[in-house]
């Protein structure tokens, strides 16, 4: 039985190697994060995980709390998983559910002539 003990040890070793230690989330919820580079998104950043190795969900994530800052423009925008664009993308609208037609947004201005 020492074996598969040392065994698991060696595993949670490996794994607190991989990790970054005693890091709080930088959205204000002031839970202790990990990172594990075993663990990345389709576009390659690390996911924060809770202690218990749990994707850490942030309730004070922008994304999350629905409503959030323009890029260009710095007004309150939204998205609604069933307005997308032909190529799969979430259209940003306004608070009132308009679509949110950005007037600092370089690709609108293009768009306008």
């Amino acid at each position: 039985m020492e074996k598969k003990e040392m065994n698991s040890m060696s595993s949670n070793s490996d794994y607190n190697k991989r990790v970054k230690k005693d890091i709080l989330c930088k959205y204000g919820c002031g839970d202790p994060i990990k990172f594990d580079v075993n663990r990345v998104s389709r576009n390659g950043k690390k996911i924060p995980l809770n202690l218990d190795r749990t994707a850490h969900d942030c309730s004070k994530r922008p994304y999350n709390s629905g409503i959030r800052s323009c890029y260009y423009c710095s007004g309150l925008i939204t998205f609604n998983n069933s307005i997308t664009a032909e190529s799969g993308k979430m259209i940003p609208l306004n608070p009132d559910s308009s679509l949110h037609d950005c007037p600092k947004n370089p690709f609108n201005q293009t768009k306008r002539g």
